[in-house]
Formats: C-alpha cells, structure tokens, sequence
C-alpha cells in the first residue's frame, strides 16, 4: 500500500467536508455514527475523481496477472498518459497497468497482459483486461 501525506490530507479533507455537510442536513445534535458515516460516503464518492484529475496512482499496486501475486513494488519499463508497462520482480514478466477505460479500448499491438483500475479508482480494485 502507497501511503502519503498527500493521501492523508485527501481523505482528511472529505471527511471533514463531509461531517459537516452531515451537521448541516441534520442539525447539530446529529448521532457520531451519522457524521462518520457522511464523512466514508464523501470519501468514496469525491476521492476518485480527485486522483483522476491530479494523475495520482491508486493507494494499492495490481497483483501480477501472470503469478497472481502483489508484489511490493514494480519496475516501470513504459509509460503514457493513461497506462505503464510494468515487470514484476516475482515472475520477471510484463504487463500493462491500465488507468482509464478509453485507454482500454484502444488496441494493444504488443499483446501484453493488463489490469484495469475499476471503481473506487483511488483504492486500488483492478479487474484484468480481456
């Protein structure tokens, strides 16, 4: 998991955005578990597109569609504005690490491997490519 401040300061900023829309729908003698629950709910609705938009990496790296595991690190080998090519230091194979799905549908002509981030993008969740 990629952990840094700036993730903190993102998460820690919807929150509070949210606990506070939640007092203000609900007045001030509202439940903590409404305020908590309104801070998650602004989270996973504002902090994918925020990391869109920043270009930020998703806090958890892809398992390897070859080895099926989730090594620490990768190596970038390539990169475009919407995809790395990537080796895993596992298996030593390639593959893609695909961010957008117009990215996707574009044709591959060197027939590698891919993971494509799905919903919550920020999170990290990875569907492979077909």
């Amino acid at each position: 998991m990629r952990l840094t401040l700036i993730d903190l300061i993102i998460a820690t900023v919807l929150a509070g955005i949210g606990a506070i829309a939640g007092n203000i729908i609900w007045g001030p003698d509202v439940p903590a578990a409404v305020v908590f629950l309104c801070g998650f709910v602004s989270i996973m609705i504002f902090a994918s597109p925020i990391y869109r938009l920043l270009h930020y990496r998703p806090l958890w790296l892809p398992a390897c569609p070859h080895c099926n595991d989730r090594p620490g690190q990768y190596q970038i080998i390539g990169r475009d504005s919407s995809s790395e090519t990537v080796v895993c230091p596992l298996c030593s194979q390639s593959f893609r690490v695909i961010y957008t799905r117009k990215s996707a549908q574009k044709n591959d002509e060197s027939g590698l491997k891919g993971v494509i981030a799905s919903w919550p993008y920020f999170w990290g969740r990875y569907t492979k490519q077909k």
